[in-house]
């Protein structure tokens, strides 16, 4: 009898584990039932178009799922078929699936589900989906099979909750965090946390209500926000305290009366386009590097995958979001894609082209240099850009026959060349 903390496979299986406030029979339901399925299944953006269980050994599986209008699938309909191989009700499910996207068929995937009681009332989930090879199990990954299931988890928690917006509460130490995704654009969702007039309509329990509330959105500034029965049954009370950080639109640090601290984060949704690394197993690896190396950098996410090494990351770099997955040495970084930097001057030039070319990196010629991961950056100060395109082409010309003889952008060289008289 398989475990959920034992893998046959692990390098061609996907381990994935969430606990949910809700107890087990309703989980298992949640997975059995068709309406219930069709709800929380499909990843983010996608809707089932057709939903058939077929719940005993030997039976049906059909879930079909229907993309987003707009490119890349223009609302397609994804047909998936399976069967399942094993059933026994709230303990484990084992059934296979084939989906198809456009006119290709994916690889079999073969998902356990294990079904644990983790006490009050709540339920352990471990999830196996495992591929008949290795080769299979990276196409699969290349399609986003680590990013997809955890999107429809996170559903399953709305589903659960009885609330759309739920993607998920989690409890470690002292600190609860709860998601929730909104459809909404960001300066609305930040309206909605600060104006007075706003915060008055939602932040209080089921049958209460906010009177009013005085909001002095700054480093230091109090906030109270006036609560009370909406029957007049009991008195009210003062919901206040001060600002700890207020950093537009991404974050709000809030120390409560009580000692409590309330941390307001606004996670960014994918944004349409995303670059796209593919490395060896180096991806974490090279994530850590350069949100070590750029400011304003974090890591976003860490999805792992066999063996405990991570199948992909999300990191943000300066403001833009990329996504690395560890998918074997087949193919490879070249010049044909580079990142362009922008410098201010050059002592931001010194910095990136020492931190990217140490530890086996390589040296280009005019401003690119490879780092040790193999990827290209163009290492370039504003300077470059400003006496290029001097009106005076006899400057300009001379600024690019300098650039062109280096290898790191030296801005004192180019303006030696802009300033020479011949």
């Amino acid at each position: 009898m398989a475990a959920a903390n034992s893998v046959s496979a692990p390098e061609r299986t996907l381990v994935t584990t969430r606990v949910f406030d809700a107890p087990r029979e309703l989980v298992y339901r949640a997975w059995t039932d068709p309406k219930q399925l069709a709800r929380w299944f499909p990843p983010e953006g996608f809707t089932t178009a057709a939903c058939e269980l077929d719940v005993r050994p030997g039976g049906a599986v059909r879930i079909d799922f229907k993309a987003p209008a707009g490119p890349p699938f223009d609302g397609a309909v994804m047909p998936g078929r399976g069967t399942y191989r094993e059933v026994v009700p709230n303990e484990r499910l084992t059934f296979t699936l084939v989906p198809e996207i456009g006119d290709q068929r994916m690889p079999i995937v073969l998902t356990t589900v294990f079904f644990e009681d983790a006490g009050t009332g709540r339920t352990k989930l471990t999830i196996h989906q495992s591929a008949e090879s290795v080769a299979e199990f990276e196409q699969l990954a290349k399609t986003g099979m680590a990013e997809g299931i955890g999107q429809s988890l996170g559903k399953l928690a709305g589903v659960l909750s009885g609330n759309p917006t739920d993607r998920g509460v989690s409890v470690s130490g002292r600190t609860l965090e709860l998601i929730r995704v909104f459809d909404a654009p960001r300066d609305l969702v930040w309206a909605a946390l600060t104006d007075p007039k706003h915060v008055t309509k939602w932040m209080f329990a089921n049958d209460w209500e906010s009177p009013s509330a005085t909001i002095d959105l700054r480093p230091g500034g109090a906030f109270s926000i006036a609560m009370r029965p909406a029957d007049g049954s009991e008195e009210g009370f003062d919901f206040g305290g001060t600002y700890r950080e207020v950093t537009k639109p991404e974050r709000i640090v809030m120390a409560i009366g009580d000692g409590r601290m309330m941390t307001w984060t606004r996670r960014t949704a994918m944004k349409k386009i995303t670059p796209f690394l593919w490395f060896d197993d180096q991806a974490e690896e090279a994530m850590r590097s350069y949100v070590s190396i750029f400011k304003d950098s974090k890591v976003l996410e860490v999805v792992p995958g066999p063996g405990g090494k991570a199948m992909s990351v999300r990191f943000e770099l300066e403001g833009q979001e990329f996504i690395g997955l560890n998918a074997g040495p087949t193919f490879r970084f070249t010049e044909a894609i580079s990142f362009f930097v922008d410098c201010r001057d050059q002592a931001e030039v010194d910095a990136l082209w020492a931190k990217l070319s140490a530890g086996g990196g390589e040296e280009g010629n005019c401003g690119w240099v490879k780092d040790r991961f193999g990827l290209w950056w163009q290492i370039v100060p504003q300077a470059l850009g400003e006496l290029m395109g001097d009106p005076d082409r006899a400057k300009a010309k001379r600024v690019v026959d300098a650039m062109l003889k280096m290898k790191k952008i030296d801005v004192a060289g180019l303006r030696r060349a802009y300033d020479a008289t011949s």
